[in-house]
């Protein structure tokens, strides 16, 4: 299904990778466009060493494979500067904003 997508220049994702059914395989094998590293990668303070390891890499890896990567669950400045550290330049959550209604979600996209 994901080549039928692309071949009709759909763009295609992973979304919440790293829980669930996402895997390495299931990036390896398919030729997805982006990919949404999920919130329980992001650490919440300097203290987990091995999270910000693994999502360092993670990052790197997704961009040493040509996808753009996304990293959910963004809630402070200081998440913020680690992924402009980690060279990742797209995320999401309530540092943003809170999930909107489309009334309240289109006034704020004209601005």
């Amino acid at each position: 299904m994901v080549n039928a997508l692309k071949e009709n220049n759909i763009s295609t994702s992973v979304d919440d990778f790293g829980i669930g059914y996402s895997s390495l395989n299931l990036i390896r094998d398919l030729p997805w466009d982006i990919l949404k590293i999920d919130k329980s990668f992001l650490p919440e303070n300097n203290a987990n060493h091995r999270q910000h390891i693994m999502l360092k890499h993670v990052i790197a890896m997704a961009q040493d494979l040509g996808l753009d990567c996304i990293v959910e669950g963004v809630e402070t400045i200081e998440q913020i500067k680690l992924l402009k550290e980690y060279n990742c330049y797209m995320a999401q959550g309530y540092f943003f904003d809170k999930p909107l209604p489309e009334a309240e979600f289109k006034p704020k996209l004209r601005k």
